[in-house]
């Protein structure tokens, strides 16, 4: 090999790694250190705590790759480093500098402003940050996507009509998409599988051969046991 040879081979670059594998790399390693962390007792949200730190990277890795996919989860997982941390406040302010047309929505962001609100004490923080995304929604799926997480965030504080009404305007929204569907079977679940509630009309045949259903039942304590394999 020629000493020019050599010295193109010794100067080109290494590759570099891709904005996934980054990702990958910097929640492996902030998994370890946070559960070092936490092993030794010290209090969440110290300013050693480095779930601080893994939060701050993953917000710059977002920052670097804006356009790839990757960046809604590491949106995702920074705000969920600060609210493990107790860091409602800087969670909330990240949240906020989202525009309605961010990728990183779909990640599940909805999830961690209800639980922003949820560690602040006040229903506000969702509802009227849920009220200005509705406002500026860039189409329907998303508004059914913010209506559903409305209807969630009501379940969560057994408020029934309120999330009916937010579930049916998920529908109305975006029948067909997939907050449209599962605000579907959030309502059924809320009319027809709640704790006090006739079970759903069934007949099943048993093991003898036998058909069994609801009026066969009415009077004793049945279990049901739900099982699949695959």
């Amino acid at each position: 090999m020629g000493p020019l040879l050599l010295a193109l081979l010794v100067l080109q670059p290494a590759p570099q790694p891709s904005a996934r594998e980054q990702y990958g790399q910097l929640m492996k390693q902030a998994r370890e250190e946070v559960d070092r962390y936490a092993k030794s007792g010290a209090p969440p949200g110290a300013e050693a705590d480095p779930r601080l730190q893994w939060a701050a990277r993953l917000w710059e890795l977002r920052k670097q790759h804006p356009q790839d996919p990757i960046a809604g989860h590491a949106t995702r997982e920074s705000l969920r480093l600060l609210l493990d941390a107790g860091r409602a406040d800087e969670a909330l302010a990240r949240i906020d500098s989202l525009a309605p047309s961010d990728a990183a929505w779909g990640a599940g962001i909805l999830t961690q402003l209800r639980e922003a609100s949820v560690q602040k004490g006040d229903p506000a923080v969702f509802s009227s940050r849920a009220a200005k995304l509705l406002a500026a929604a860039p189409d329907a799926e998303f508004r059914a996507r913010v209506h559903f997480a409305i209807g969630r965030f009501h379940v969560t504080r057994e408020e029934r009509e309120q999330a009916e009404a937010a579930f049916e305007a998920a529908i109305a929204a975006g029948a067909s998409t997939e907050f449209g569907k599962r605000a579907k079977a959030e309502i059924h679940e809320l009319r027809s599988l709640n704790l006090g509630q006739p079970a759903p009309a069934f007949a099943v045949r048993s093991l003898a051969g036998k058909q069994v259903g609801n009026a066969d039942l009415r009077g004793h304590a049945t279990v049901f046991v739900y099982w699949a394999s695959w």
